[in-house]
């Protein structure tokens, strides 16, 4: 009897428990779970964009990248639409298509301070459209972007070198009355004296190697690179104190009885020493 009275207790107990449990828990199940911002956003997205919204950018097919392409541009997503951008231009051979979406492209790199994709772009675009209608403005940005890619002049200056020779194969082309002339030398101008502050810190160190450490080699060194640049740098540096040192380093290396000694070239590399803003500096950073 007794045992009875226990089991029937525990009995209660149990469906006790199990009612307060569907109590609390049953009017949860009639609630919606609150959205993600993110499942939000997808829910308001027309049915469209559904069907290769998580498809990664190099699986889309050209109609599909043409789609999210359109939806970016609205929403103005520009790091997503230089990736789609490139992914259509792969999937088409339609040159008159491709024409702006290149400059869109090199424009968005541009923009995002990618200045060694934006130069790969304009270029792509110059060599594929070499008489477009935006030809100045492609070729001044393509130079524009090699220009920002500039080290320090107590670094390698293989880009500086580029930049130059960007410019010297453009600035021909230009006729005397084109506005872009000016700005285009004024950068032509700053390359150059990247350039010469480049090789005269490389002179002094060999002028510096010579005397610590008595090494004849140095010095010929030195003169030899000073020479080099009195041919490929200095005389393109149209101001008055860099024509007139050019002029008098030439006459120095013609006299054969000129010595070659460390008073001379110090004397020589005072006049191609650069002073304090020799020319209007443009920023690169």
């Amino acid at each position: 009897m007794q045992n009875a009275r226990q089991n029937n207790t525990k009995h209660y107990y149990f469906f006790s428990y199990l009612l307060i449990v569907a109590l609390f828990f049953l009017p949860q199940c009639g609630k919606r779970r609150k959205l993600t911002k993110k499942e939000a956003i997808l829910k308001k997205e027309s049915k469209e964009q559904r069907p290769f919204r998580y498809k990664k950018i190099e699986r889309l097919t050209f109609d599909e990248a043409l789609a999210v392409y359109t939806y970016y541009k609205k929403q103005n997503k520009k790091p997503q639409m230089g990736q789609v951008i490139e992914r259509i231009i792969t999937l088409t051979t339609d040159h008159d298509f491709i024409y702006p979406l290149l400059i869109e492209l090199a424009d968005l790199m541009f923009e995002d301070e990618n200045y060694k994709k934006a130069e790969e772009f304009y270029g792509q675009h110059a060599a594929m459209y070499p008489g477009g209608a935006d030809r100045d403005y492609v070729k001044i940005r393509q130079i524009e972007s090699a220009y920002k890619q500039i080290l320090d002049v107590h670094r390698d200056q293989t880009k500086t070198k580029e930049t130059r020779k960007l410019i010297e194969s453009y600035l021909p082309t230009l006729k005397p009355e084109n506005p872009n002339r000016e700005k285009i030398q004024k950068i032509l101008d700053q390359c150059l004296m990247i350039l010469l502050e480049s090789e005269i810190s490389y002179i002094n160190f060999y002028i510096h190697k010579y005397h610590t450490l008595q090494q004849p080699k140095a010095l010929d060194a030195a003169f030899k690179r000073l020479e080099n640049i009195n041919t490929t740098i200095i005389p393109f540096i149209k101001t008055e104190q860099y024509q007139n040192a050019h002029k008098e380093i030439a006459a120095f290396f013609a006299d054969k009885q000129q010595k070659r000694d460390t008073s001379n070239i110090e004397k020589l590399i005072k006049l191609i020493q650069i002073k304090k803003n020799p020319l209007p500096m443009l920023s690169r950073f």
